[in-house]
């Protein structure tokens, strides 16, 4: 059975789904552990302990009655303990000290995935606030004394963050931190604010605008995707994607809303290009900041409004994930909208371009973004998914003489019969379909794929 980097360092035998935020010490209770699990989530995040994420307790006993929560539930936890945060400038080793007794006390529960480390760094940070610089000793204390545990970290999605361009600072953050895996949070999808209070300001930031929300995504969105993915190829680590699970309002910009397409659209796309987890901001409902709605589950812990679209798309995860990350990307293409960075697909693009085959042809105009895979022995796979979060759309493909489509079923894993060379696929808003492109002669197997490769 194919275990992939991410599952390995986590523990899980599962596509890991994590929902992003320390569960408050109020809803350490079963019924609410037992909704995560329910929902299709298989990490939380732990309350804090001597300070922590949510505020000073003075005890690590919050996240132990927390992990034993998760451990009866069958979950994983990243451990929010103040001790494993990193410090700025230290003038002594102290901190691993802390770090090490901090270790001691988590290490050894079934329930223990990782420690939660720091958040959206920069680079040459001058403030307070701790910079990439910081984080890195951290990082690699933790990997060097629990090396079968997760260091968690997370940088910035979009922007220069202290150097001149997204893709230097990712760099940066690669060289001065050395993460276990890459993770970034562009929250992409934003309302439409009042032009008139920042003239120019959308022209520049909207790529893919939705009028049927009235909103836009980001244009730095898939410009991201496409950096991130490079550099896990050349790193060779994990990437981790993230979903917009909450509507919050942040300087400028209201991010959200959040429908069952966009959580479709933004998981998929993550998944089409290679990541190895999904996580969700945020878990557990902000009561402390009016700025933010509801989360996935609600500040009683009760499932909140869009609860089912989550657990309906994490159940698509859970099939689809195991099967799309055992395989290897090609290369991704667009259709319809080509955001900053992508390619546009067209047959023949220019000569020694055959990534894209046997695909042939598609019909039509519609939003699509087109993931070429391998299997292990050269089996050829396509990802589609539906670029547009509020529309429905019929699409037809075409693969060159000789090949047929079969598809692999979301709900089962298995493959369907043969499709023909040419096929008329359905998409609801934001969702994707994966299609097995077969030579003729070639055999297909009938054991559902995600218990192979899950």
């Amino acid at each position: 059975m194919h275990r992939t980097m991410s599952q390995q360092i986590t523990g899980l035998d599962r596509f890991p789904i994590m929902g992003w935020c320390s569960i408050p010490d109020e809803l350490t209770r079963p019924d609410v552990f037992r909704a995560i699990r329910d929902c299709g989530i298989n990490i939380i995040m732990t309350t804090g302990a001597g300070g922590g994420a949510t505020g000073p307790t003075g005890s690590a006993e919050p996240i132990h009655k927390q992990l034993d929560l998760a451990a009866e539930h069958g979950l994983k936890a990243i451990v929010c303990d103040k001790r494993f945060n990193p410090v700025k400038n230290p003038c002594d080793d102290a901190w691993k000290r802390e770090a090490d007794i901090a270790l001691a006390e988590y290490c050894s529960h079934p329930a223990t995935a990782g420690f939660y480390v720091f958040d959206e760094p920069v680079v040459n940070d001058a403030s307070a606030r701790c910079g990439c610089e910081d984080v890195g000793p951290m990082v690699r204390h933790l990997a060097q004394q629990a090396s079968d545990k997760l260091a968690y970290v997370n940088g910035l999605g979009f922007g220069s963050r202290g150097m001149d361009s997204f893709s230097q600072y990712l760099d940066s953050y690669l060289r001065l931190i050395d993460p276990q895996f890459i993770s970034t949070d562009c929250y992409p999808l934003t309302t439409i604010p009042d032009e008139s209070l920042f003239p120019g300001y959308v022209d520049d930031d909207a790529g893919l605008r939705v009028p049927e929300l009235g909103a836009y995504y980001r244009e730095a969105y898939w410009e991201g995707w496409e950096i991130q993915a490079r550099a896990a190829r050349a790193t060779q680590k994990p990437l981790w994607g993230f979903v917009m699970a909450i509507p919050h309002t942040h300087s400028r910009w209201f991010y959200g809303p959040v429908t069952e397409g966009t959580i479709r659209l933004e998981a998929f796309t993550a998944l089409a290009y290679g990541s190895q987890a999904i996580q969700y901001f945020a878990l557990p409902t902000h009561t402390t900041n009016s700025f933010y709605e509801d989360g996935i589950i609600d500040a009683e812990g009760r499932p909140s409004v869009r609860y089912e679209s989550f657990r309906r798309v994490n159940r698509d995860l859970a099939i689809l994930g195991p099967i799309v990350t055992a395989l290897s990307m090609r290369d991704v293409y667009y259709r319809g909208y080509i955001p900053s960075g992508g390619k546009r697909f067209r047959f023949g693009r220019f000569p020694g371009d055959e990534s894209h085959r046997p695909l042939a042809h598609i019909d039509g105009n519609e939003n699509l973004l087109l993931s070429f895979l391998d299997g292990a022995a050269g089996e050829r796979y396509l990802f589609v998914v539906h670029n547009h979060p509020a529309r429905r759309a019929r699409v037809r493909l075409s693969l060159e003489s000789g090949w047929t489509f079969r598809e692999v079923i979301k709900h089962t894993g298995v493959f369907t019969g043969s499709l023909g060379g040419q096929h008329l696929a359905n998409f609801e808003a934001g969702d994707a379909r994966l299609f097995r492109m077969v030579r003729d002669g070639e055999t297909v197997g009938t054991q559902p794929l995600h218990e192979v490769n899950g």
